[in-house]
């Protein structure tokens, strides 16, 4: 019977990773990274790659003990999506800040490498349902009459804005061309707080 080390546990999720970032070929390859990514933006690349590579329908995850704080529980024979956690270690030393007259300050954590973790899709557990706490669109009418004051900082400010397509955000701002684009597709709520969001 071979045991498996921390290490060699670390090496063959190396490798892994290594074997999908490379199998990255074609378009649709990093449309589907892409499409990953875009549901886990607290992860890093690495770990995304990791996810996709192992659990490409993935939508939430979380450890397991994340999950059973959410009301739900891993089911049994389920095995994890293994990912690279970092192992922070404060040190025991505090440090003398000359800013603060001398007084000492717990010493900040550092990174002393990466283990393997294991996270599990919200598909693999049972339990309460998770609430779903994406933003929503704002719907009605701009009652207050804050869009004409806006837009005319706008302009004052030297740029030109518009309503059009706005490649999935809600409003996009361009420095270099110096304009302002909100999406004509929301209610003029939603598109008077996207323009002061980009104002």
């Amino acid at each position: 019977m071979t045991v498996t080390t921390r290490t060699d546990k670390l090496d063959q999720l190396h490798r892994r990773l290594e074997a999908e970032v490379l199998g990255l070929i074609s378009g649709a390859d990093w449309q589907a990274m892409l499409a990953v990514a875009s549901r886990f933006h607290r992860y890093s690349a690495r770990n995304i790659f990791l996810i996709h590579a192992q659990r490409p329908d993935a939508t939430r995850v979380a450890g397991f003990g994340r999950w059973r704080a959410l009301g739900r529980h891993v089911r049994r024979g389920e095995f994890g999506i293994a990912i690279l956690a970092p192992c922070l270690y404060r040190p025991e030393a505090a440090v003398n800040d000359p800013d603060d007259a001398g007084e000492a300050r717990p010493a900040a954590s550092v990174l002393r490498g990466f283990k393997v973790a294991y996270v599990f899709d919200e598909a693999q557990t049972d339990g309460d349902p998770v609430p779903d706490v994406r933003p929503r669109l704002l719907a009605g009418e701009d009652t207050a009459r804050l869009w004409s004051g806006l837009a005319d900082q706008v302009t004052a400010a030297g740029y030109t804005l518009g309503r059009g397509y706005c490649q999935g955000a809600n409003g996009v701002t361009d420095f270099a061309a110096r304009t302002v684009r909100v999406r004509a597709d929301v209610d003029d709520l939603q598109a008077t707080k996207t323009l002061c969001h980009d104002l």
